[in-house]
């Protein structure tokens, strides 16, 4: 089985996302009663305002993300993620190999990192309580590829060992107990403590090697079974 990557798509978000940053400033600006002044000690001042400056960072960042995926698509094209045997499964090995649309000629080898994403709805607390999403790595490996020698558009083999679990099964949950949600994440060491279940699980297969100017990089999401 075979599937493409997402460079375009990545691009295509990061510049909704800027454009929707601009039509904010756009509608403060022109729209909303609001007068430009940021001098927190005049009188006519309003804290609306201050969505501005940030809506314009915000805008920025993702307009050079957004730069950066569209070059990426201009110079690599489209790549594509193979599979070998059957989709994979918790405990059992994950072979497979990256395709590229023509061949690369990267300064260095290709690192591929495969990750186990959780999402957990969480609701907030308070009177104006929602009910939002929230993406937690549980589970990261990296494989180095040497670059001498491989013809990434024939493929660029690789072989993942997926673990038995991602992380302890939570337990039963008291239906007397006083119920709140948590989710705790500790930066960098991809690990997570909540007390209930995800409400989606996905595994992302990111594929990057240096190259000049603008790096190789390629996104795949991959199909494992889950128990």
């Amino acid at each position: 089985m075979a599937q493409t990557d997402g460079t375009r798509e990545s691009a295509i978000t990061h510049w909704i996302t800027a454009a929707a940053a601009l039509a904010v400033i756009v509608a403060i600006r022109f729209f909303l009663p609001i007068p430009w002044i940021f001098d927190m000690n005049d009188p006519e001042f309003m804290p609306l305002i201050l969505l501005v400056p940030l809506a314009a960072v915000f805008g920025l960042y993702h307009a050079v993300l957004g730069l950066r995926w569209t070059l990426r698509a201009r110079r690599f094209g489209v790549a594509s993620l193979e599979i070998t045997g059957e989709v994979g499964a918790l405990g059992r090995p994950l072979h497979g190999r990256v395709r590229t649309a023509r061949p690369l000629q990267p300064e260095g080898d290709y690192e591929l990192r495969l990750r186990c994403i959780e999402t957990h709805q969480m609701r907030s607390v308070g009177e104006s309580a929602r009910t939002h999403s929230r993406d937690y790595v549980v589970w990261e490996q990296a494989v180095t590829v040497p670059a001498a020698g491989i013809d990434s558009s024939k493929g660029i083999p690789f072989s993942f060992t997926l673990p038995k679990q991602v992380r302890a099964p939570q337990p039963e949950r008291d239906p007397n107990a006083i119920q709140f949600d948590y989710a705790v994440a500790v930066p960098f060491a991809k690990k997570i403590w909540t007390n209930r279940p995800a409400s989606g699980t996905s595994w992302l297969l990111v594929v990057t090697a240096p190259m000049p100017g603008t790096d190789f990089k390629a996104a795949f999401t991959v199909p494992v079974q889950q128990p």
